[in-house]
């Protein structure tokens, strides 16, 4: 793989922007047939069921073929793709967005309601 190249963009700028390419790509519409892993399309959006995917992500070749699907619907496709049910485990995000509460809670009771001032260095 050493003499692949890597021709994708990782900054665009406005000069090298297309109105009418991009205005093609964001008003396509997400065919199912396009996206045959995903449970339903909803809003253009296609949406995964991780309950239904788990399995098959454990399989190489089936994760691939997955992944490939996600990977263009992200660059060519809506840009997006939901994952229902992607953490089966809630109650450790429960427990994470408990004390991620707690803290802006405390961060609001301190002077200046959590807001911080930003010195600049080299404005001194």
């Amino acid at each position: 793989m050493k003499d692949t190249v890597d021709n994708t963009v990782a900054y665009y700028e406005p000069s090298t922007c297309d109105l009418e390419e991009f205005t093609a790509l964001i008003e396509q519409e997400t065919q199912r047939e396009q996206v045959p892993h995903a449970a339903a399309v909803e809003k253009n959006i296609p949406i995964y069921d991780m309950a239904n995917l788990r399995s098959a992500l454990e399989d190489g070749r089936a994760r691939r073929g997955i992944m490939a699907e996600w990977a263009h619907v992200l660059r060519s496709g809506a840009g997006v793709i939901a994952l229902k049910g992607a953490y089966p485990h809630l109650a450790i995000l429960d427990e994470a967005t408990r004390i991620y509460k707690g803290i802006i809670a405390d961060e609001k009771q301190r002077p200046g309601g959590g807001r911080r001032s930003l010195r600049c260095v080299g404005n001194e």
